[in-house]
Parts: C-alpha cells; sequence; structure tokens
C-alpha cells in the first residue's frame, strides 16, 4: 500500500513548505537593503468625502444624492 505513505508524509512536507515561505518573508524583510522595497508597499486609502465633525453624517437615500 505505497498510498499510505503520502498520507503519512503529508504533514511534514506541508509543514516544510509553510515553514521556508515564512523564513523567505522575514529574510525579505530584515534584510531590504539587499534589493529596496518599491515605493508603494502598501497604498494608502485617503478619505475624500465631505467631512462631518464629531457627529455623524445625515443619512440621504440614493434617489436624493447627487453626484
Amino acid at each position: 500500500w505505497k498510498v499510505e505513505d503520502f498520507l503519512t508524509g503529508f504533514t511534514p512536507v506541508f509543514a516544510i513548505s509553510r515553514i521556508s515561505g515564512w523564513a523567505a518573508h522575514v529574510i525579505e524583510e530584515k534584510f531590504a537593503e539587499a534589493q529596496p522595497k518599491p515605493e508603494l508597499y502598501r497604498p494608502d486609502a485617503d478619505y475624500v468625502g465631505a467631512y462631518c465633525g464629531t457627529q455623524a453624517c445625515p443619512y440621504i437615500p440614493m434617489g436624493k444624492r447627487s453626484s
């Protein structure tokens, strides 16, 4: 039954692949001078809507909204 050997070896293979991915990520983050990070690593989210202060904005139904 050669198929049973695959099932017993699946967990170690999965763990090794996961650990190697984590290690690659740590090495990439720790030694960033080897290759500079791109300017836009994670985009910022800037709110461009109206500011309502500390109170909530009044709800306007979809049919009465303007663009």
